[in-house]
């Protein structure tokens, strides 16, 4: 019963490109299950070219027309713009050790709406390379299984992710296209906590992961090659203030 708990947090993070801030809680009501839910706004400077909406969930949106939309002008119809909007997110992690081996699963049901420019249904939200439909779900699985004595944790990693759009997110006679089916990636994933320093209260730790795609509308030799990699890399430090 020791980990078992509700806890609340406040959530924020700063980019050059974006801000986003909210709030989050989680209950966990046994050792291997734990619920939560987080709510965020977020607010797009328009540098970068970081946000972009499109008329239909069938729109080019692979990285040479994302290339192209970001070189027109500011004042192009279609040039990526600055906006704001907010993200709910609900979701449950299972995990399971025996010894020195584990499995966990995390899975995020994703609502998202944001403030687009008139005729446009979807966007393409670069944070998790997923089109979303606006005011409507996205859900995303990630499964991993692996090793750790503590320090060290070593694990295959597998993430699968889509958008549930609905006839709405189309134009009037469009039809579903690749681009509207499963992603997923696949991969390792390396964990390194240093030992506690003296006098700290916080551990520092190390992360990294490379990860392959194995279906993807763009990334998967149609206009990048498969064996590029999508790379992770870490540095955290968690402890308690208290």
């Amino acid at each position: 019963m020791r980990d078992n708990a509700v806890t609340g947090a406040v959530i924020a993070s700063l980019t050059p490109a974006f801000a986003r801030a909210g709030a989050s809680v989680e209950v966990s009501p046994v050792s291997f299950l734990t619920l939560f839910g987080t709510w965020e706004g977020f607010d797009y400077f328009g540098t970068s070219n970081f946000f972009q909406s499109f008329p239909s969930a069938a729109s080019d949106t692979g990285p040479t027309e994302m290339e192209r939309l970001g070189r027109l002008s500011e004042d192009n119809a279609q040039a990526p713009y600055s906006t704001r909007g907010q993200q709910v997110t609900a979701g449950a992690t299972a995990a399971v050790q025996w010894k020195q081996a584990f499995v966990r699963d995390q899975v995020r049901w994703m609502w998202s709406l944001a403030r687009m420019r008139s005729g446009d249904r979807v966007f393409l939200d670069p944070n998790v390379d997923l089109v979303l439909p606006n005011g409507g779900w996205s859900v995303f699985n990630d499964l991993e299984a692996g090793w750790t004595d503590g320090r060290w944790t070593v694990a295959l990693t597998w993430n699968v992710q889509t958008s549930l759009f609905r006839s709405s997110d189309y134009l009037p006679g469009q039809r579903a296209t690749p681009a509207e089916g499963w992603r997923q990636r696949l991969g390792p994933t390396v964990n390194y906590a240093w030992a506690q320093p003296a006098g700290s209260r916080f551990v520092p730790s190390v992360f990294a992961q490379v990860q392959w795609w194995l279906s993807h509308p763009y990334r998967t030799g149609q206009e990048m090659q498969q064996a590029l990699p999508w790379v992770l890399l870490a540095f955290t430090a968690n402890g308690d203030l208290l």
